[in-house]
Protein backbone atom coordinates (compact mmCIF):
# COMPACT_ATOMS: atom_id res chain seq x y z
CA UNK A 1 0.00 0.00 0.00
CA UNK A 2 1.79 3.43 -1.29
CA UNK A 3 -0.09 5.86 0.70
CA UNK A 4 2.94 8.64 0.25
CA UNK A 5 2.84 7.52 -3.40
CA UNK A 6 6.36 7.27 -4.21
CA UNK A 7 6.85 3.66 -4.99
CA UNK A 8 6.73 3.36 -9.22
CA UNK A 9 4.28 1.69 -11.06
CA UNK A 10 6.19 -1.31 -12.71
CA UNK A 11 8.22 -1.45 -8.68
CA UNK A 12 4.95 -2.08 -7.26
CA UNK A 13 4.33 -4.99 -9.95
CA UNK A 14 7.17 -6.76 -9.37
CA UNK A 15 6.86 -6.25 -5.35
CA UNK A 16 3.66 -7.58 -5.60
CA UNK A 17 4.34 -10.81 -7.41
CA UNK A 18 7.44 -11.21 -5.33
CA UNK A 19 5.19 -11.14 -1.60
CA UNK A 20 2.32 -13.27 -3.88
CA UNK A 21 5.11 -16.15 -4.24
CA UNK A 22 6.49 -15.69 -1.27
CA UNK A 23 3.01 -16.28 0.51
CA UNK A 24 2.66 -19.38 -1.80
CA UNK A 25 5.06 -21.47 -1.44
CA UNK A 26 6.09 -20.39 1.79
CA UNK A 27 2.85 -19.16 3.63
CA UNK A 28 4.67 -16.44 4.88
CA UNK A 29 3.34 -12.80 4.12
CA UNK A 30 5.18 -9.30 3.18
CA UNK A 31 3.54 -6.29 3.42
CA UNK A 32 5.26 -3.00 2.12
CA UNK A 33 3.17 0.37 3.39
CA UNK A 34 4.46 3.61 2.92
CA UNK A 35 2.88 6.25 4.57
CA UNK A 36 2.80 10.25 4.76
CA UNK A 37 3.34 10.35 8.14
CA UNK A 38 3.52 9.00 11.37
CA UNK A 39 1.19 11.07 12.71
CA UNK A 40 3.68 11.66 15.62
CA UNK A 41 4.00 8.45 17.39
CA UNK A 42 7.02 6.77 17.34
CA UNK A 43 8.63 4.84 14.30
CA UNK A 44 8.71 1.80 15.96
CA UNK A 45 5.03 2.52 17.53
CA UNK A 46 3.26 3.06 14.29
CA UNK A 47 4.85 -0.15 13.29
CA UNK A 48 4.10 -2.41 15.41
CA UNK A 49 0.32 -0.94 15.46
CA UNK A 50 -0.03 -0.87 11.59
CA UNK A 51 1.31 -4.65 11.70
CA UNK A 52 -1.27 -5.51 13.93
CA UNK A 53 -3.70 -3.70 12.44
CA UNK A 54 -3.19 -5.31 9.18
CA UNK A 55 -3.15 -8.71 10.50
CA UNK A 56 -0.26 -9.64 8.87
CA UNK A 57 0.62 -13.42 8.70
CA UNK A 58 -1.61 -16.06 10.10
CA UNK A 59 -2.83 -15.93 13.56
CA UNK A 60 -1.51 -19.51 14.31
CA UNK A 61 2.07 -19.03 12.93
CA UNK A 62 2.57 -15.09 13.06
CA UNK A 63 4.84 -15.32 9.38
CA UNK A 64 4.65 -11.86 8.48
CA UNK A 65 6.90 -8.85 7.57
CA UNK A 66 6.05 -5.44 7.58
CA UNK A 67 8.71 -2.95 5.69
CA UNK A 68 7.37 0.49 6.81
CA UNK A 69 8.39 3.74 4.83
CA UNK A 70 7.73 7.00 5.97
CA UNK A 71 9.36 9.21 3.52
CA UNK A 72 8.32 12.64 4.59
CA UNK A 73 9.90 12.07 8.49
CA UNK A 74 12.76 9.97 6.98
CA UNK A 75 11.55 7.04 9.41
CA UNK A 76 11.61 3.62 7.88
CA UNK A 77 10.96 -0.12 9.86
CA UNK A 78 10.94 -3.70 9.35
CA UNK A 79 8.90 -5.21 11.78
CA UNK A 80 8.56 -9.14 12.01
CA UNK A 81 5.95 -11.53 13.15
CA UNK A 82 6.81 -14.13 15.83
CA UNK A 83 7.13 -17.10 13.54
CA UNK A 84 9.48 -15.60 11.44
CA UNK A 85 11.79 -14.40 14.27
CA UNK A 86 14.61 -16.79 13.78
CA UNK A 87 15.04 -15.82 10.23
CA UNK A 88 14.52 -12.20 9.90
CA UNK A 89 16.70 -11.51 12.79
CA UNK A 90 17.54 -8.37 14.62
CA UNK A 91 20.54 -8.09 12.64
CA UNK A 92 19.46 -9.59 9.60
CA UNK A 93 16.79 -6.26 9.85
CA UNK A 94 19.85 -3.94 10.49
CA UNK A 95 22.05 -5.09 7.68
CA UNK A 96 18.93 -4.84 5.01
CA UNK A 97 17.25 -1.40 6.05
CA UNK A 98 21.33 -0.64 6.13
CA UNK A 99 22.00 -1.27 2.34
CA UNK A 100 18.26 0.36 1.70
CA UNK A 101 19.41 3.88 3.55
CA UNK A 102 21.69 5.25 0.17
CA UNK A 103 18.24 4.42 -2.27
CA UNK A 104 16.60 6.32 0.93
CA UNK A 105 18.54 9.26 1.45
CA UNK A 106 18.77 9.59 -2.65
CA UNK A 107 14.83 9.65 -2.26
CA UNK A 108 14.76 6.47 -4.90
CA UNK A 109 12.30 5.03 -2.43
CA UNK A 110 10.77 2.45 -5.46
CA UNK A 111 14.67 0.96 -5.51
CA UNK A 112 14.92 0.87 -1.85
CA UNK A 113 11.81 -0.73 -1.22
CA UNK A 114 12.61 -3.76 -3.97
CA UNK A 115 15.98 -4.16 -2.46
CA UNK A 116 14.93 -4.53 0.91
CA UNK A 117 11.42 -6.84 0.04
CA UNK A 118 14.00 -8.82 -2.27
CA UNK A 119 16.11 -9.79 1.18
CA UNK A 120 13.70 -10.75 3.44
CA UNK A 121 12.05 -12.86 0.02
CA UNK A 122 15.55 -14.45 0.32
CA UNK A 123 15.65 -14.99 3.70
CA UNK A 124 12.07 -16.61 4.07
CA UNK A 125 13.12 -18.59 0.63
CA UNK A 126 16.05 -20.00 2.13
CA UNK A 127 14.72 -20.72 5.50
CA UNK A 128 11.74 -22.74 3.80
CA UNK A 129 14.12 -24.32 1.30
CA UNK A 130 11.98 -23.14 -1.84
CA UNK A 131 13.57 -21.18 -4.62
CA UNK A 132 11.50 -17.85 -5.95
CA UNK A 133 10.91 -17.15 -9.77
CA UNK A 134 10.57 -13.63 -9.26
CA UNK A 135 13.27 -13.13 -6.98
CA UNK A 136 15.35 -9.97 -7.81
Amino acid sequence: TDLANVIEPNTRKKLEALCAEVQQKTRAQIAVVTVRSLGGRSRDGFATALFNDLGIGSKNDSRGVLLMVAPSERQYRIEVGYGLEPVITNARSADIVREMVPDLQRGNYSAAVLLGVSHIAEFIAADSKVKLSSAL
